[in-house]
């Protein structure tokens, strides 16, 4: 049972934030996150220790204990790699999204209005292509996997058709095209930001 009235000295509190920000160098977080980690566990660590100190143990002591019952900073760590290692997949894949977006779509729209550079935009193409298989093939949630595939298909047949058979003005055309990619690139990213893809 704690007793809040025992006060733990000066130098243990130090000890603590001290121990606290051992850990905080080995972890990457946002910065408040990082604030509300330390502040948190600080206050665990003091609410221990006093309980320790009313059970009889020396400061010192209890400041040992405290720290072992912490829990294993190996598991500790080890969560916040994982987490960490989420987080830079989630941007990686995010990044590849947005590239194999850009360079097929405004390249597969290039292919049709500046034909003295075919051959270059067919390479942008074929990059952009390549990425979207890259993009898909990390997709970990099974449900979405195949259905994205079929819109990424879909979504490059009709821009192809839409710029080689269209018989609107090229503006038109055009403003038909960026409505169609905008609102599935929208969709797309909506899944994607509530982690529903990975």
């Amino acid at each position: 049972m704690m007793n809040s009235n025992i006060e733990i000295s000066k130098q243990s509190t130090k000890n603590i934030e001290e121990f606290l920000d051992t850990i905080m160098l080995k972890i990457e977080l946002p910065l408040g996150e990082k604030v509300d980690f330390k502040e948190e566990n600080k206050a665990n660590l003091i609410t221990s220790m006093q309980e320790l100190v009313s059970d009889g143990h020396k400061e010192k002591e209890a400041f040992k204990i405290a720290i072992d019952r912490f829990g294993d900073f190996n598991d500790l760590h080890s969560e916040t790699l994982n987490f960490n290692k989420k987080i830079k997949t989630f941007k990686k894949f995010k990044n590849i999204s947005i590239l194999a977006y850009i360079l097929l779509f405004g390249s597969l729209r290039s292919v049709f209005i500046a034909k003295q550079s075919v051959n270059f935009y067919i390479i942008i193409s074929l990059i952009g292509g390549i990425l979207l298989v890259i993009k898909n093939n990390a997709i970990t949630i099974e449900k979405y996997k195949n259905l994205i595939r079929i819109f990424d298909s879909s979504i490059i047949v009709l821009l192809i058709l839409f710029y080689r058979y269209s018989t609107f003005s090229l503006l038109i055309t055009d403003l038909l095209t960026l409505l169609t990619i905008i609102l599935y690139i929208s969709w797309y990213f909506k899944l994607l930001f509530n982690r529903k893809l990975i």
